[in-house]
């Protein structure tokens, strides 16, 4: 045989005789963690706590807003207990998360009554001296059969339960004090002549 016809068929033997095996898919690892959460997805659990507690914080220290925080204040709660409750490893901003939502919940109380007391003082109002001046006269007149002349302040503007002070005068000249209280916030007033 000479080397030609040899190398020829090596090459075929080689080629039929070596195999090559079937790729198998890669074999997942063996859940040894008992089915919780991988500690990422925990970690994430406990950023997103984190910022809504910083959210819901910064909603329940602004007038008005505080109304709405209420909600935001619950989820930062809601999340970062079940952060707290899943976690393994670091706790840090699920704690935070948690200190921040509770801190929340004063914050929105005080804010809460202060912007009720806002809208209260917004609820001012100003009073026409000139028409009040002719009440109290025609009251007096009716009442008592005098013809008074009343003075009142020019400027008069208050809300609800404000109180002023105007003088009725009689033909005589003889003066009584008559206190006007502010009963709502349309300029309504009830007066009485001072004992």
């Amino acid at each position: 045989m000479n080397e030609e016809s040899i190398a020829p068929s090596l090459e075929a033997i080689t080629e039929s005789s070596v195999a090559t095996p079937p790729t198998q898919p890669p074999v997942p690892p063996a859940n040894t963690d008992g089915g919780q959460p991988s500690t990422r997805k925990v970690q994430i659990i406990a950023w997103v706590a984190l910022g809504i507690g910083i959210f819901a914080l910064v909603l329940a220290v602004i007038p008005f807003v505080t109304f709405g925080s209420g909600l935001f204040i619950l989820a930062g709660l809601i999340v970062s207990i079940i952060a707290l409750a899943k976690a393994r490893g670091p706790k840090g901003a699920a704690i935070t998360g948690l200190i921040l939502s509770l801190v929340a919940v004063p914050a929105a109380i005080v804010m809460t009554i202060v912007s009720i007391g806002l809208i209260g003082a917004a609820a001012t109002t100003t009073l026409q001296s000139t028409l009040i001046e002719q009440q109290i006269a025609s009251g007096i007149s009716d009442q008592l059969g005098i013809d008074a002349t009343v003075a009142c302040p020019d400027s008069m503007t208050g809300s609800k339960g404000s109180t002023f002070e105007c003088v009725a005068t009689d033909p005589n000249g003889d003066s009584v004090i008559v206190d006007i209280t502010v009963i709502d916030s349309v300029g309504g007033v009830t007066w009485k002549v001072r004992t």
